[in-house]
């Protein structure tokens, strides 16, 4: 049985008569529902979580932060990066990777993920934290090494960003349909 099966439940209990967008679900639940039936079920919201993921991207999009301190944050972030591969079983098939991600991910998730928006997203986001950085009193040099740390940085982020994004409105659809699967049934079971 699914860990969150309870709450389908206690929405049957309800009638059916609450939409999907009205659940309030944790990352790691959208995460769960995203990913269920998939061989990384399992294992993506713990990578996601024991990677700190999130905190490493969040750190390096702080503002102004010393020039070292945000050099470890960009070191900090590849390393939450490498490990989510590594967990995941990715690290180190570079040449499978393709074929990794399609036997691993939802046809949907695989749908919804376009890598020249990932491509847009990582230009516009360099740019846009050029332009930030120079309220931060970096050197000329130090600018210089925050545009490249960043330029890759940007990718991991934009990538991860769209597949959330992507995690999340398959979500929504898995929930919708299953709430109104709930909703016949509460029907036919007062007709019936």
């Amino acid at each position: 049985m699914l860990a969150w099966s309870p709450v389908l439940v206690a929405l049957a209990a309800l009638g059916g008569l609450v939409r999907a967008g009205d659940l309030c679900l944790s990352e790691e639940e959208q995460w769960k529902i995203c990913l269920v039936g998939t061989p990384i079920a399992g294992t993506w919201p713990t990578a996601v979580s024991r990677c700190n993921i999130e905190t490493k991207i969040d750190n390096v999009e702080s503002s102004c932060p010393g020039y070292n301190k945000l050099i470890k944050y960009f070191s900090a972030a590849t390393s939450a990066g490498e490990c989510l591969l590594t967990r995941l079983g990715i690290a180190g098939i570079d040449g499978e990777r393709v074929n990794w991600i399609s036997e691993h991910l939802p046809i949907e998730i695989l749908e919804a993920f376009d890598f020249d928006e990932v491509d847009t997203c990582a230009k516009d986001a360099l740019t846009a934290k050029m332009e930030e950085i120079k309220a931060c009193g970096y050197s000329r040099e130090e600018k210089k090494e925050v545009r490249s740390q960043y330029k890759d940085f940007a990718y991991l982020k934009c990538t991860y960003d769209q597949f959330k994004t992507a995690c999340a409105t398959h979500t929504q659809t898995v929930l919708n349909t299953v709430m109104e699967g709930l909703q016949k049934m509460s029907i036919e079971n007062t007709l019936g």
